[in-house]
């Protein structure tokens, strides 16, 4: 009889701090907000694609998270990814270059910060010189 009451109260116990345990992340994640942005909807071969956005800034030196920034290209291959502390101002930056070996379509970029995730795309097309250099070198091989 003592041990099914002792595990009844376990389980209330168990129970009581789950139940907290799951407002309080419900009331953390009112609380953090994430965005990302870059500063041009469309780039091209060799240009820098400016990263930049802003997350909510606790006081609570525990809580205080970089942000991971994720590039994947169209075919989800992985382009970069980049931990970045923003500044006590919540805005946050990264710059990438990008390069011959990226392929046209559209790139998509995820912020993760603390429990809360932000994703923004942009356009990615092959420079008009890049373009006449392969067809100038493919006919070469022909």
């Amino acid at each position: 009889m003592k041990r099914i009451a002792i595990f009844a109260l376990s389980i209330l116990i168990l129970a009581q701090a789950y139940a907290f345990s799951q407002a309080e992340a419900q009331s953390r994640a009112d609380l953090v907000t994430v965005s990302v942005s870059t500063n041009s909807p469309i780039y091209q071969t060799g240009d820098v694609v400016e990263i930049f956005g802003s997350v909510s800034i606790v006081s609570d030196p525990l809580r205080a998270y970089d942000v991971a920034i994720i590039v994947k290209a169209p075919n989800g291959n992985l382009i970069q990814v980049a931990q970045v502390t923003p500044g006590a101002d919540g805005y946050y930056s990264k710059s990438i270059q990008s390069g011959e070996s990226w392929k046209e379509g559209t790139y998509t970029i995820t912020a993760n910060y603390d429990i809360k995730s932000a994703i923004t795309t942009f356009a990615f097309s092959v420079a008009e010189t890049a373009a006449i250099e392969e067809v100038a070198e493919a006919a070469e091989e022909v």
